[in-house]
């Protein structure tokens, strides 16, 4: 019993040691510069496939220099101690005809996050770079 308990620590240690840094464009094949519809799902889709391969303490960059138009829906569920660093620019689909939905016919958020402890969403903005309209 003892030995399991110490032979699980130092898993734990191994696992955080080789933590990964996913970044969108290389990792999600998400296509910055783009702002027509096929884009945003494809995006969105780079957003939730990147994610979903996440583990206690990986990262996730959005590359400065790039924008990137992107489609609701992005979700991701009971993950500890991982970061998202957005240092480009997200821009969200106007398309709210075409925008992602649940099977109640409600629109998704941009962004759900549940059961996520330990986690941290960074921005790099510049002065005026949030606009709501």
């Amino acid at each position: 019993m003892r030995f399991s308990r110490l032979l699980c620590g130092a898993s734990l240690l191994v696992a955080c040691a080789h933590a990964v840094v996913y970044d969108l464009i290389k990792d999600g094949g998400a296509v910055p510069g783009d702002d027509s519809s096929a884009a945003a799902w494809k995006n969105g889709a780079a957003f939730n496939a990147t994610l979903a391969k996440m583990r206690a303490g990986d990262e996730l960059v959005v590359p400065a220099g790039n924008v990137f138009h992107v489609m609701g829906g992005i979700m991701r569920r009971d993950l500890d101690s991982a970061t998202i660093h957005i240092d480009g620019t997200v821009v969200l689909s106007k398309d709210m005809k075409n925008w992602p939905r649940d099977g109640g016919g409600h629109v998704l958020e941009f962004f759900h996050f549940t059961n996520m402890s330990n986690f941290t969403v960074t921005a790099a903005r510049p002065a005026g770079a949030y606009m709501w309209v």
